[in-house]
């Protein structure tokens, strides 16, 4: 395969893509269930933050994440790509949502039946 060819665009293309999804849908899953499970001071203010990022355009976003990966040395790498959306608002907000909807008693058997959080 060529270095230039469309077939390692395309390549390249996929591998930022799985990369990006699975570690979003990891990393977005864990915050909701912070969100959804524990009750914590500040959680209103914190998640009202998560709410308030959703209406905030990317574009605005844009210049300041590429200084902050210039910065600390990841321009031009996989990682300055994937990390400034890693945990991205609207996957937080769905997973919370559909976390918020699942009846305690799961999250109580489980732990009767040995499972940690």
């Amino acid at each position: 395969m060529q270095r230039n060819s469309t077939l390692a665009y395309y390549w390249n293309s996929l591998k930022y893509t799985f990369l990006q999804t699975s570690l979003t849908l990891l990393f977005s899953s864990f915050v909701a269930y912070g969100f959804a499970m524990y009750r914590f001071r500040g959680q209103t203010l914190l998640f009202g933050l998560v709410l308030l990022m959703m209406t905030t355009a990317v574009e605005l976003l844009m210049l300041p994440l590429f200084l902050e990966m210039q910065k600390i040395g990841l321009y031009g790498s996989l990682w300055a790509v994937i990390l400034p959306q890693l945990t991205a608002p609207l996957p937080i907000f769905f997973f919370r949502q559909y976390l918020i909807g699942l009846p305690r008693d799961y999250l109580d058997a489980a732990r009767v039946d040995g499972c940690t959080e």
